[in-house]
């Protein structure tokens, strides 16, 4: 099977027919926040000042080659190039999917290098900016078995029934802090720790509610069914 990545909903091999000759994917650097006072030694650092290490993005870059050169025009092979670079780069941040990689990345297309033409041969290097952390295809909850990682995932209920008042754990097990997507049949009441969050019947997005990397122990109040919808985010 010949690899490929998925952008912009194009595939590189099957709409262009580029094969992919190496990926590098880097990690993210942390953001190091540090302020220095005249006459300390040393300096004080706030990298985790609101509880978690922020990072930057991170950058892929994917070389492909094209055999396609034989008994081609020049005319045909600018049309090529064309189709090739307005792919990549009128995509704005797009979904990036390596097809090897569980989940897929958010970025841009940052550069591109010069098609190189070697005999019947040619080369090009493509660079993405891409948000730092890599993001599961299903929500948390809905893993399907086959690509259930028995080290990384847990198998665990998303969707609660509640009879007045019921106390539940949800896992986060991503690198970071996650803002559920929360789904409600009546209004409901969400405590976690000292803070009561209010959601009212329908889909709601509240970024001040966010579940904490590890176990969350949440109470729910209200008489319906419930539901909290995020995907898993890694490094």
């Amino acid at each position: 099977m010949i690899r490929q990545i998925k952008f912009n909903n194009l595939k590189s091999f099957d709409d262009f027919e580029l094969k992919i000759k190496s990926i590098e994917i880097a990690y993210p650097t942390p953001k190091t926040i540090k302020e220095s006072v005249p006459f300390q030694n040393g300096d004080y650092d706030f990298t985790e000042l609101y509880g978690e290490t922020t990072y930057n993005n991170r950058s892929i870059k994917i070389a492909f080659i094209y055999d396609g050169f034989k008994a081609i025009t020049r005319t045909k092979l600018n049309s090529f190039y064309t189709k090739v670079i307005n792919w990549l780069y009128n995509a704005g941040k797009s979904e990036l999917i390596i097809d090897y990689e569980v989940g897929s990345f958010q970025g841009r297309v940052i550069n591109i290098s010069s098609i190189e033409v070697l005999t019947c041969v040619g080369e090009i290097t493509v660079e993405f900016d891409c948000y730092p952390f890599r993001i599961y295809k299903q929500s948390e909850g809905n893993i399907p078995w086959d690509d259930f990682n028995f080290e990384l995932d847990y198998l665990q209920e998303t969707n609660f029934n509640v009879l007045v008042s019921k106390s539940i754990n949800i896992i986060n097990s991503s690198s970071k802090r996650i803002s559920p997507t929360v789904i409600c049949s009546e209004s409901f009441e969400v405590i976690k720790g000292d803070t009561t969050y209010k959601f009212n019947s329908g889909t709601t997005k509240d970024w001040r509610f966010t579940l904490d990397k590890g176990d969350n122990n949440l109470i729910l109040k209200g008489t319906g069914n419930i539901e909290f919808v995020f995907r898993k985010e890694v490094l």
